[in-house]
């Protein structure tokens, strides 16, 4: 080991983590021209030092931890990455994008595991995965911050979506003093009920040969919506995704009306007309969750395609409660109940009493997706407007709390339209301003008082992120909405501001 790293490793072995350890400390050389997974350029990584620690709070529990260290150029701020899906492993692309930018960051696998065994009827690791992983990784990793660096962050920062999301709202809710600032893309909040959702999108879609669509109808459904439905949504001429899909009014029965002439049979309408209901528990009826807007048929109608492979992503949860092999779409609400009930305050991230987050100063962006089709928009937008509820409306909320909807955009990024509003993952494409940026734009509201009027978020040229950003177009924090004004519809002087009436 050179001389130079040896003094960062005797302040870091010297630590002691009351029920965990640190496991393995590497220093890392610069990156000058990294690349993300899908070949995207990146911001350069600066040499920096890796720190593996290990988390123990109960018998069953078993947390890891990484934090990346910058050598040169620290911000003198902490910055904890969120996970994704059932988590289980590292998120190196997530540490790298953060310390890319000169924050200390930490991300953790939240104490779950790729393998369901070792999550099967285990509670306290349960826990972990709610809540537990993720403030002991911030609270951890802050004291090796201070111990590498000789001074503690002045400042804390959380970004993630999905269930990076849910950990998000998680902090802001049940630890407020852990973050100044915290960014949720498209929140896995109300989790309870939306693992128990995942398995009517198989029901519907798979239901019987004949109901499956070819790739070409796909894209047909794809094209009627967007023609029929974009300008009502608020969007512009030429689109070709839906901006707002909550001012539409058209019903499921609407369907034959809708998609005649693109020669679907039977079945396959009726798969359309289930996909614009809510998901239903099998047994009563009764909905179980939000239905997908207008605008995410593709995603689901591609399920057929894809089954085994999205029960794996999606039935985490089952394989947790009823094991390996269980029946996957035969398990009722009432068994999952029994099982998951008595933790569902754990794993949900919806308290709308936000009083000790704001207390403490801290900043919170919600940001939403009009196609993500995972974690339909509305339930995001509905977790707003309970905090709205409970905390005595806007003129109390405004000033900590803001939501931003983004037409078009997917699951936490992609999508037909805005593809990216932020840099989870350090795309060198997008300039790392309050404007272009979520976690910036969280940063400047906290230490500087500027709260984000207005956010840009990117879409690329072809759709293919790899590239050049092709044209942003301006967002305004939830009721106010983006309205096109006429013209050419990349050009961001085209669109105006108008407060609405909430209906997104």
């Amino acid at each position: 080991m050179e001389e130079k790293y040896l003094q960062y490793e005797k302040r870091l072995r010297a630590l002691t983590i009351e029920k965990g350890a640190i496991a393995e400390i590497r220093f890392l050389q610069a990156e000058p021209s990294p690349k993300a997974d899908g070949g995207e350029p990146l911001y350069p990584l600066p040499e920096r030092c890796e720190v593996t620690y290990k988390l123990y709070p109960t018998e069953q529990s078993d947390i890891t931890c990484v934090i990346l260290l910058p050598l040169t150029g620290w911000n003198k701020k902490f910055l904890g990455t969120g996970n994704g899906g059932q988590a289980g492993a590292i998120v190196r692309q997530s540490l790298n994008a953060g310390v890319s930018r000169g924050f200390a960051t930490a991300n953790t696998d939240m104490g779950s595991s790729t393998d369901s065994k070792k999550m099967y009827r285990c509670p306290e690791r349960w826990i972990d995965f709610a809540h537990r992983a993720t403030h002991l990784m911030t609270a951890v990793g802050k004291r090796i911050c201070e111990a590498f660096y000789g001074e503690a962050p002045q400042r804390a920062y959380f970004t993630g979506g999905s269930t990076g999301g849910q950990q998000a709202l998680k902090e802001a809710q049940r630890y407020p003093e852990d973050y100044d600032g915290i960014v949720a893309y498209c929140p896995a909040r109300n989790r309870y009920f939306l693992q128990q959702s995942f398995p009517w999108y198989i029901r519907v879609t798979c239901c019987d040969l004949a109901s499956v669509f070819t790739r070409e109808q796909i894209e047909a459904v794809r094209a009627r919506i967007a023609e029929r439905f974009t300008a009502a949504s608020g969007g512009a001429e030429g689109d070709g995704f839906l901006s707002y899909p909550g001012k539409i009014n058209d019903t499921p029965e609407d369907a034959e009306a809708l998609f005649a002439g693109l020669g679907l049979n039977a079945a396959q309408l009726k798969v359309l007309k289930d996909l614009h209901r809510p998901p239903l528990d099998p047994q009563t009826g009764k909905p179980l969750f939000y239905a997908p807007p207008l605008g995410c048929e593709p995603s689901a109608l591609i399920i057929p395609y894809l089954k085994e492979g999205y029960q794996a992503l999606l039935g985490f949860f089952q394989r947790w409660g009823f094991g390996e092999d269980c029946d996957y779409l035969g398990i009722t609400p009432e068994q999952f109940s029994e099982v998951f009930g008595p933790y569902q305050g754990e794993f949900d991230a919806s308290e709308p009493d936000l009083s000790a987050f704001k207390a403490h100063g801290g900043k919170l962006l919600l940001v939403t997706g009009s196609e993500d089709s995972l974690i339909p928009y509305t339930d995001g937008k509905a977790y707003y407007e309970s905090v709205l509820e409970k905390m005595g409306g806007e003129e109390n909320v405004a000033d900590f709390f803001r939501y931003f909807h983004v037409p078009g955009l997917g699951h936490c990024s992609g999508g037909n339209g805005l593809q990216e509003l932020g840099n989870m993952v350090g795309l060198k494409s997008i300039p790392l301003t309050p404007e272009r940026d979520a976690l910036e734009a969280v940063i400047s509201w906290r230490e500087e008082g500027r709260a984000p009027e207005v956010l840009y978020p990117s879409a690329f040229k072809d759709g293919d992120m790899r590239g050049e950003v092709d044209y942003v177009r301006p967002v305004y924090p939830y009721p106010y909405e983006t309205q096109y004004a006429g013209g050419d519809r990349k050009d961001v002087n085209n669109f105006r501001k108008v407060r609405g009436n909430g209906v997104y």
